[in-house]
């Protein structure tokens, strides 16, 4: 599921929402995608992923950005991809 997004070829939007909301992390108004979330014990994992395209089927995707917060810590830092699990119990 996605949204069509706003028409913003410069950026100047997005510069300005974050100028007004300074708790953002993360803003891109003209590319799709979706969000993945890796829930732990120890700390929560949020990933950006946009895609090539939303028009009709397609696998290609990149990964533009990954937050996290560790269990104790009142923070949001930037993050690296987590790694692929399969299942609800995965291998070490």
């Amino acid at each position: 599921m996605t949204s069509p997004g706003l028409p913003d070829p410069l950026g100047d939007l997005a510069i300005y929402l974050c100028s007004q909301n300074p708790h953002f992390k993360y803003i891109d108004l003209t590319r799709r995608g979706y969000v993945l979330l890796d829930v732990t014990r120890e700390r929560v994992v949020c990933e950006w992923w946009h895609l090539e395209t939303v028009d009709a089927p397609d696998d290609r995707q990149t990964m533009a950005a990954a937050f996290e917060v560790r269990d104790d810590e009142a923070r949001l830092r930037r993050a690296t991809q987590t790694r692929s699990r399969r299942g609800p119990n995965p291998a070490p």
